[in-house]
């Protein structure tokens, strides 16, 4: 089994915040793949000061059919070239090994540390067709824009008046990031496919893609939730992490993927 440490941008973003997220992942990934899929509308980024081991895989944005959100307020004027990859559309475009494990982070996301044993294990242990999720909240009586009455149900605005069949049971994980293994980035885009478009038809916010991915992950039992000292942020709702010393920690224990959403410039 090889683990991908991956994110996806474009040119405007990799010249506008810092690169926090490739230079944790060169100091924390050991022998493990980096790759940085490029959204590229001809425009390019300026790669010099790049490590030999990152591979930069350069996608034309004009050939992306899924995971552009062609509804988008017009309000989001720093992202035109808004695509994210959470779809798993990226497998059209790169060959992988379908055991491949690929960690997909946001670019707001900081490795803080090493793996630990127990987490290579859980990795290891994922089934052709799971992805491991951390929780977006940790407090059901909490509300935000995106989270609302502590289920998927009323969350990303209100996602029942697009979908008749979330349950009320479904709680929303957070896809700042996603663990799975390439057959389950490949079953989850043949899902996506099908019901992106009427998702974005009907939810025009920047997040939509993410309130489709919890729908499908749940529909089609594709969860294994991870703990939360995998994944998280100090900005989850009700989370039981805090900032120390510019890191984020659950209770003593370092967490691995600090999701800091620009808000601090936290160390690795």
């Amino acid at each position: 089994m090889n683990i991908i440490l991956a994110t996806n941008i474009d040119h405007n973003y990799w010249n506008t915040k810092h690169h926090g997220f490739i230079d944790s992942v060169v100091k924390h990934a050991g022998e493990n793949r980096i790759v940085l899929m490029l959204m590229d509308d001809g425009t390019g980024i300026d790669s010099t000061n790049l490590t030999s081991n990152i591979e930069i895989v350069t996608i034309d944005i004009n050939s992306i059919n899924y995971s552009r959100h062609v509804n988008l307020k017009s309000s989001f004027p720093d992202r035109p070239n808004y695509i994210c990859l959470e779809s798993g559309e990226f497998v059209d475009f790169i060959n992988f090994n379908d055991n491949d494990i690929l960690i997909l982070c946001d670019w707001d996301v900081i490795m803080q540390r090493g793996f630990t044993e127990n987490e290579l294990k859980i990795i290891n242990n994922l089934g052709a067709m799971e992805f491991g999720q951390c929780r977006d909240h940790y407090d059901d009586k909490r509300s935000t824009r995106i989270y609302r009455e502590g289920n998927l149900l009323h969350g990303y605005l209100e996602m029942n008046k697009i979908f008749n069949d979330i349950s009320k049971d479904w709680i929303i994980y957070q896809a700042g990031v996603q663990v799975a293994r390439i057959s389950a980035w490949r079953r989850l885009y043949e899902y996506w496919k099908e019901l992106a478009p009427k998702m974005y038809k009907y939810n025009r916010e920047h997040f939509a893609g993410q309130g489709l991915f919890n729908y499908i992950i749940q529909k089609f039992n594709m969860v294994k939730e991870l703990p939360p000292t995998f994944h998280n942020g100090d900005w989850f709702p009700g989370t039981p992490a805090k900032i120390i010393n510019n890191s984020l920690y659950v209770n003593n224990e370092k967490v691995l993927f600090n999701h800091h959403n620009w808000k601090h410039l936290p160390v690795f």
